[in-house]
Parts: structure tokens; sequence; C-alpha cells
């Protein structure tokens, strides 16, 4: 990857990191503050493995999940914001958008483990189970996306 299309991607992240982090800071769920520092960590250690090391797919594999997942927070503080003022399909269809991704995102957490420390399976049996587990992510997406998004009613436990 060169040069510029690997600051393009960093970037990127970081400006999707900051929109979230204000949709969820506006919103006034301060409760989230700590969640939102530990994704934008993840983005700013991933960013400076991506400007060192452009070659390891471990940054860029931070980068993405600390931006996607902070967007994803975003999402599930929003259906919460909905759903209290009464919004419960539009609540509905906020928390299917943050339900997406998810898949994808907790096999990149997994292969980053798979890929430490220079970006490359250790063994053909850690490529065997990157490629296993990285199709079953991309089934379950899938699944995620043609899912119908329900409203769930409050239990009066």
């Amino acid at each position: 990857m060169s040069t510029g299309t690997t600051r393009r991607i960093l970037y990127g992240a970081v400006a999707v990191f900051i929109a979230s982090a204000i949709v969820t800071l506006v919103q006034h769920r301060q409760f989230e503050i700590p969640i939102l520092m530990a994704h934008g960590a993840q983005v700013a250690v991933g960013g400076l493995i991506m400007v060192r090391r452009p070659g390891n797919t471990i940054g860029l594999a931070l980068v993405a999940a600390g931006a996607i997942w902070g967007v994803m927070g975003a999402l599930i503080i929003t259906a919460e914001s909905l759903d209290e003022a009464g919004h419960l399909g539009a609540a509905a269809w906020a928390t299917l958008l943050a339900a997406v991704p998810a898949p994808l995102m907790i096999w990149v957490i997994g292969a980053i483990w798979l890929l430490f420390p220079d970006g490359r399976p250790n063994s053909p049996r850690d490529r065997t189970l990157l490629l296993g587990s990285g199709v079953l992510a991309v089934l379950l997406t899938f699944v995620a996306v043609i899912g119908t998004p329900q409203a769930l009613p409050e239990s009066k436990a």
C-alpha cells in the first residue's frame, strides 16, 4: 500500500471516529467516554503502526476496528435516544445498522491476535483459521443485512 493511500485511510478513519464521538457526546451519554477513549486508542496505535510500518496489516486492522466500533457505539446510543423519545421503528433500524458490522469487527479483533507481531499468519494452521473464521464472519454479516429490525418491548420485571 502506498504512503498516500495509507494516509487517506488513516485520515478517513480518524474523521469517522471523531464524528461518532461527537454523536455520542452530543446525546449526553458521558458513561460512554471510557469506551470512546479505548476505541480512540485503537485508532491512534493503529495509525502509528500504519505510518511507521506501512506493510503491517495490524495497523490497518486496529484503525478499522477502532473507527467502526466507535460508529457502532454511536448507533446504539442513538437507538437508545430514539427509543426514549418513542420512535421505536427508527430505534430498531439504528440497532440493526449497529449489528451489521459486528461479526466482521469481532473477526478483525481475533485476526489481530493471529497476525501478531509482523502482520502475517505465523503458521498454515493460523492461515486456515483466519480464512475459515473470515468466511463465517461474512456469512453472519450477510444474515444481519437481510434481518428485519424489530423493536423489543421493555421488560416489566
